[in-house]
């Protein structure tokens, strides 16, 4: 697993150099609604709504960082210039899976072609809604560790691997 860090100048001199930062780390275990929130983010960036404004983005980014930081030291602390860009590698970094490595071969999996963010929102979409069909309940799914919920996705992808008695019947 990976994780993410964030830099956020505490104190500036007069010339308006840096005296003091602070680096926070992001959580190893991020939540399946985070991720979620995060794809949803970048969707919404990515199709223009704008609804999705800097208050948002700052809000999700101290979400992901349990709140180690409030939303005014994340927005004072970051170089204005560089911040929005910031801000969105920080989501991007979180709904793309990067803290996370899946083992084993994807290839043949339930998973769609993803070409946008709201195709692998509607992805994790699908899975959610197998899992409940299952039984699961939705509050503990959005609660549950994206690690994990990839580990059920990587299981359920291996159970649908079509298995054949030898390498000619493989490739046939």
């Amino acid at each position: 697993m990976k994780v993410n860090k964030i830099e956020l100048v505490k104190d500036y001199d007069e010339n308006g150099y840096v005296l003091d930062s602070e680096i926070y780390v992001s959580p190893l275990n991020t939540k399946l609604e985070i991720v979620w929130e995060c794809l949803d983010t970048l969707s919404k960036i990515e199709n223009g709504d704008s609804n999705c404004d800097i208050h948002t983005v700052t809000d999700l980014v101290v979400r992901i960082y349990n709140n180690q930081f409030t939303k005014k030291e994340l927005l004072e602390g970051l170089d204005a210039v560089t911040r929005n860009v910031e801000l969105i590698e920080q989501i991007t970094f979180v709904a793309s899976g990067q803290g996370f490595e899946m083992s084993g071969d994807t290839s043949n999996a339930k998973i769609g072609k993803i070409n946008s963010w709201e195709d692998s929102k509607n992805n994790i979409k699908k899975f959610v809604k197998d899992m409940m069909k299952e039984g699961k309940d939705i509050n503990n799914l959005m609660d549950m560790t994206f690690s994990f919920f990839m580990e059920i996705v990587d299981e359920s992808n291996k159970k649908n691997v079509k298995k054949s008695e030898s390498m000619i019947d493989a490739f046939m």
